[in-house]
């Protein structure tokens, strides 16, 4: 080739390489940034999940400690959880944004206030009886239907998190196959321009 064509290849091949290349990198780098705050708010949604599962907990061990015995103290935790419920619900609601997982946390919100009512029923039953002044024990039948909700709600969160741990994986081998691919171009266009280079001086 004359002389100014291997100029212009010399010239030409390796600026593009190098535009594809920047091209390449703010492209790689806004979808790591999208699956990063993807990560981020899926860990956030199942360490909230788990503590909507602790405070549940917390609020049957308080109860049942008040009904043992009677003492206002263990209702001190109930009404703490009964006060934070809100909180924690209104923020998973406002990080959860696909449907499927939006119906899964809506039964988890019913179940939820559904083991509410049921300590509260027993937490009343409780107060009628020192009122009445009867200490003999009554069966506690409303500790089934309160356990039977507990373990619905646990199932529902399991399932509820095992989304967001499946959609965790899929994150992050988004986030390789970014890398990866980032990798070749750069690689590529390294080498196509060193070729051109070595082309256009043989």
């Amino acid at each position: 080739l004359p002389v100014r064509y291997r100029g212009a290849i010399i010239i030409a091949l390796p600026f593009s390489c190098l535009v594809i290349t920047l091209v390449a990198s703010v492209w790689s780098r806004q979808n790591v940034v999208t699956i990063y705050q993807e990560i981020d708010r899926t860990k956030t949604v199942i360490l909230d999940s788990n503590r909507l599962v602790k405070v549940l907990l917390d609020a049957e061990t308080g109860t049942r400690g008040y009904i043992i015995t009677r003492s206002p103290v263990f209702l001190e935790t109930y009404i703490q959880v009964k006060e934070k419920l809100p909180s924690i619900i209104n923020r998973l609601e406002k990080k959860i944004s696909d449907n499927p997982q939006q119906e899964r946390f809506q039964k988890i919100e019913v179940l939820a206030k559904q083991n509410f009512n049921v300590l509260e029923k027993r937490i009343l039953d409780v107060e009628r009886r020192k009122q009445a002044d009867i200490e003999s024990p009554k069966p506690d039948f409303l500790l089934l239907q309160n356990k039977n909700v507990m373990d619905d709600t646990r199932d529902a969160i399991r399932d509820f998190q095992e989304e967001e741990l499946r959609r965790l994986d899929t994150h992050r081998e988004n986030l390789e196959q970014i890398q990866d691919k980032n990798n070749q171009v750069l690689w590529v266009t390294l080498a196509i321009s060193i070729s051109s280079y070595i082309g256009a001086n043989s």
